[in-house]
């Protein structure tokens, strides 16, 4: 029993292509034992009226919100469900789609039961790799807090994230293990057993955008569970719906907020 929480912001096509994914792989694994809820957490600024028609196993919701964010409308959702009765929980933008092995592989893996946050095998177009792992391990408040610096003058962060910044990724799929335990996944496509969202107290992000990787990782570790990469279960990144069309001060500005407070609420005592 799958839920699925993608959060969309004026990206319908987009939104309409990954529950077209969704039934095309559902329709692959062939198991009538799989049941899957879309509860769409749509921030667009003008609400699309008419409803698309699925079929089978699969139950389709919306929820709309006056844009608090990526996460936090997400864990809205979230919230809005009885999170027990489900076996994964997916959180994900809505630029991406399922391979159509998604399920099939998912049925099959074998992750440990201290995985509380499976982070999947996610092409990425322009990087040609799987941008999974994203945090191989737990950064230092040191690291934090130059990324920080770098956020804070907009000019600076392009001129590093055109040299050094992608250096370091295009050297990435060598140095990177490919499976097993990780500080976090990448925060496109999170899937996660319920255990996360039954903690008390609730989740809950403030932020509007950006380092929800770090804040979902943090969370598993308060619970005493992990962060597993599983490059059998796959899914395509078509890249960036809505943040691609951010401008590079807002993008700044974001990232400085979320730094902030990540640093604020799990490095205080570094």
């Amino acid at each position: 029993n799958i839920l699925f929480v993608p959060v969309t912001y004026n990206s319908y096509d987009a939104l309409d292509n990954y529950i077209a994914s969704i039934g095309k792989a559902l329709d692959a694994a062939a198991d009538p034992t799989i049941s899957v809820t879309i509860h769409v957490a749509d921030n667009s600024t003008i609400e699309k009226k008419e409803k698309k028609e699925v079929e089978g196993n699969i139950s389709l919701l919306t929820s709309h919100y006056d844009n608090p964010g990526y996460l936090p409308a997400a864990l809205k959702t979230v919230y809005s469900e009885d999170v027990a009765k489900y076996d994964y929980i997916i959180i994900s933008n809505v630029d991406v789609v399922l391979d159509e092995t998604f399920f099939t592989a998912l049925r099959n893996l074998k992750a440990d039961a201290d995985t509380v946050w499976i982070a999947p095998f996610i092409w990425s177009p322009s990087e040609q790799r799987d941008v999974n792992p994203k945090i191989q391990e737990r950064y230092t408040k040191k690291r934090l807090r130059l990324l920080r610096l770098f956020f804070r003058f907009p000019l600076v962060w392009y001129t590093y994230s055109k040299s050094v910044y992608r250096l370091r990724k295009q050297e990435a799929p060598s140095s990177l293990p490919k499976g097993g335990p990780i500080y976090a996944g990448h925060g496109s496509f999170m899937i996660f057993r319920p255990e996360i969202f039954l903690q008390e107290p609730k989740l809950d992000y403030p932020v509007f955008l950006f380092c929800e990787e770090i804040y979902m990782a943090e969370m598993a570790l308060r619970i005493g569970k992990k962060v597993t990469h599983c490059p059998s279960v796959k899914v395509w990144d078509k890249e960036h719906a809505s943040t691609g069309l951010m401008n590079l001060w807002r993008y700044c500005k974001y990232n400085h907020d979320a730094l902030s407070y990540i640093i604020r609420t799990f490095y205080e005592q570094d």
